[in-house]
């Protein structure tokens, strides 16, 4: 029997999939080239792997409980009733003994309702504490443009744009922020120009009219440097400046503090090609922006992505066909209603509390959890709740996370397979996959639309879906009527208010709303001044610059650190993720470390040679990759690598080749969401032998 579905968990999701099932298995997955939501027929080798990950005999299956130290690798199996009551009483007792902060609840990269599931479940246990990846993912760009003009803008490929400027995104390999890689491959068949501004040459910027090869970690500047040639040559729509933005003088006059060339030293892109660039960008209307996860983790991303709105409003963008438009709104159930109100309780703010835009998003950056569980400050945390997260391999400086897990009172981990932070738990939960249980993609995301995930296949026998395992967790600790019999039933409250149910949706997959251009002349922009805030008076509220001003005291190459290290995102591999998969590890079996021939020489490395990549904060090897496009300053590491055949012995190999091993969680912090640089940092390498 075939049936029609959407993807999700092997990346952000969102393409449509004819899934074949026989005699209650998954037996093929295929693009659906009738998707009413715009993947028409795409399926990446994430996608395609689907069937290897319901079926992989490493799936957990049973809940367990460990025996022994923990990491130590021995387990007891538990009925879930047992694991559930287990659970439910060490979140009691801590709660009882140190308060509800001091229980964390941590979630990995968001895929479906699991994520928003858990801040009402933490919220309703009386924990403010939802630590989540937000503050270098996604976060920043949605709190530059609510500061900006009021909205997420999205790129409007519909419309036909003249220019696509794209901006640390690889978004025809990897889907993410609710853009599919179908979509823009068919605006680009129309040739606009494109614009695409990132370290590495992906296969869009071999193909762009402009690559600007930019020094990672110097997007701010260079954005502020494309301002500065389009403002100064008055290239901007003069018209929409004067009468909808409030701060452009004061733009100019920042401006003239830097010189093109002092930029350009900067982002280590010649002021010639950033000129150009700009030139285009501002003479090919109407540009629309695909920006990505690179400029989120920064300490001045909000700052960076600012510096991009602005860019776009001022050359009259925002809201014009083929631009930057407004998310149109949806009727569902509010997402404040569904998270529920976060607690206030006297002494114990949330701990993102010094960072007012976390704090109002509500999110705790994972640094200041790690820091929290180590110090105790600025109270102490005891337990912690984890969910699709694999710290140990995904935050920043990852023996510290290994340490702050080691130590604390009570760990529980819900996950498919036991990854190197699932073996540091004191139980471990296994959970149900995307297509064995009913889900909704994009709910309270600035996307315009939700696609509907139905459920395709059962679950083994031994899994539960997330928000399952939560329901069951809140009738033990006597909030149970906070949550749902089923999702579907949660499913119906969240479309009821568009009078939809979950049923419907089954077939429809899909719930979009209109775009409608140019609404700011009819109610003005959604921010104190009604305008675009070039100039941002919620930031001078705040203390902080109006204006977004740059970071240029990157950190510098030294004698002892020579090169600079960055990464990118895997077309194989979601994260930490599926690296048991045989299908995909065919295609990327090993981490490689891309670097310029030059620089490979220089060191005597030759292609596939282990090298050894070191920063202050330690060492780890990768495989050596030659490629020529990189600047001979810049290496590229594979991110979230670990080797799931090693077993528990040493955690599955988590220390051989994790970069986060070599990144600090240190300041400096971006001062509203809490973002840290994990770009552009200082390394050596040598050849390992």
């Amino acid at each position: 029997m075939e049936s029609k579905t959407s993807c999700g968990g092997m990346d952000h999701g969102g393409c449509g999939l004819l899934v074949s099932v026989e005699h209650g298995r998954l037996k093929r997955v295929k693009g659906d080239v009738a998707c009413p939501h715009g993947s028409a027929g795409y399926l990446c080798a994430k996608g395609a792997a689907l069937q290897e990950r319901l079926a992989s005999p490493e799936r957990l299956t049973r809940p367990l409980r460990r025996r022994g130290p923990r990491g130590g690798g021995a387990w007891e199996e538990m009925t879930w009733e047992e694991a559930l009551d287990f659970v439910a009483a060490n979140l009691a007792r801590v709660r009882e003994e140190a308060g509800p902060e001091a229980v964390a609840f941590m979630q990995g990269a968001p895929k479906g309702l699991e994520y928003l599931a858990l801040f009402r479940f933490a919220h309703a246990f009386g924990s403010p504490n939802v630590v989540t990846p937000a503050g270098v993912c996604f976060m920043p760009r949605v709190a530059a443009g609510l500061l900006t003009c009021g909205f997420y803008p999205l790129p409007d490929y519909t419309a036909g744009p003249a220019c696509i400027l794209v901006w640390g995104s690889n978004v025809t390999a990897t889907n993410a922020d609710g853009v599919l890689a179908a979509t823009v491959r068919r605006a680009l068949k129309k040739r606009p120009k494109l614009i695409v501004v990132d370290p590495r040459r992906t296969a869009l910027a071999a193909r762009a009219d402009h690559w600007l090869r930019l020094r990672p970690g110097a997007d701010a500047a260079l954005a502020l440097a494309m301002l500065k040639v389009i403002v100064e040559e008055g290239r901007y729509d003069h018209t929409f400046v004067r009468q909808w933005t409030v701060g452009f003088q004061d733009l100019k006059s920042r401006l003239t503090r830097y010189s093109l060339e002092s930029l350009a030293r900067v982002t280590w892109v010649p002021a010639a090609e950033i000129a150009a660039a700009a030139r285009s960008y501002a003479a090919n209307r109407p540009a629309c922006l695909q920006w990505g996860n690179a400029l989120d983790q920064l300490a001045d991303s909000v700052a960076a992505a600012r510096a991009l709105l602005i860019l776009s409003a001022i050359c009259g963008n925002l809201e014009t066909p083929g631009g930057d438009v407004r998310p149109p709104a949806l009727s569902l159930l509010k997402g404040s209603e569904f998270i529920l109100r976060p607690p206030e309780r006297g002494g114990r703010p949330i701990l993102s509390h010094a960072y007012p835009l976390a704090r109002s998003l509500g999110f705790v950056p994972y640094q200041l959890a790690i820091e929290a569980m180590l110090t105790a400050r600025p109270y102490p945390l005891k337990a912690a709740y984890l969910q699709g997260t694999n710290p140990l391999l995904t935050y920043p400086e990852a023996r510290k996370a290994y340490e702050a897990l080691s130590n604390l009172d009570f760990v529980a981990v819900a996950d498919l397979f036991l990854t190197p932070t699932a073996a540091l738990a004191d139980v471990v939960l296994p959970v149900a996959t995307r297509l064995e249980h009913a889900d909704l993609a994009f709910y309270t995301q600035p996307f315009g639309r939700v696609i509907a995930r139905p459920k395709v296949v059962d679950p083994p026998a031994g899994c539960l879906s997330d928000l399952a395992i939560l329901a069951s967790l809140a009738a033990r600790l006597g909030f149970g009527h906070l949550f749902w019999e089923s999702e579907e039933a949660c499913l119906d409250a969240i479309l009821a208010p568009a009078g939809k149910d979950f049923a419907q949706m089954k077939e429809e997959l899909v719930l979009a709303g209109a775009v409608k251009y140019f609404s700011y002349r009819e109610r003005g922009f959604r921010t104190p001044s009604g305008k675009v805030e070039i100039a941002s008076s919620r930031l001078a509220d705040l203390g902080q610059d109006p204006l977004p001003a740059p970071r240029l005291d990157l950190p510098a190459p030294s004698r002892t650190y020579p090169l600079l290290f960055t990464s990118a995102k895997s077309p194989y591999y979601f994260h930490s993720a599926n690296r048991h998969l045989p299908r995909l590890r065919r295609r990327e079996p090993v981490p490689c470390l891309e670097l310029h021939p030059e620089t490979a020489e220089r060191y005597n490395i030759k292609e596939g040679d282990p090298v050894l990549l070191e920063t202050p904060k330690g060492k780890i090897v990768q495989r050596a990759k030659l490629n020529p496009d990189l600047h001979p300053d810049v290496v590229v590491a594979s991110f979230g690598w670990w080797f799931p055949e090693r077993g528990p012995a040493d955690l599955y190999g988590w220390e051989e080749a994790n970069l986060n091993l070599l990144t600090s969680a240190a300041p400096p912090y971006e001062p509203l969401v809490g973002s840290l640089p994990l770009r552009g940092i200082p390394c050596a390498v040598s050849r390992a032998d």
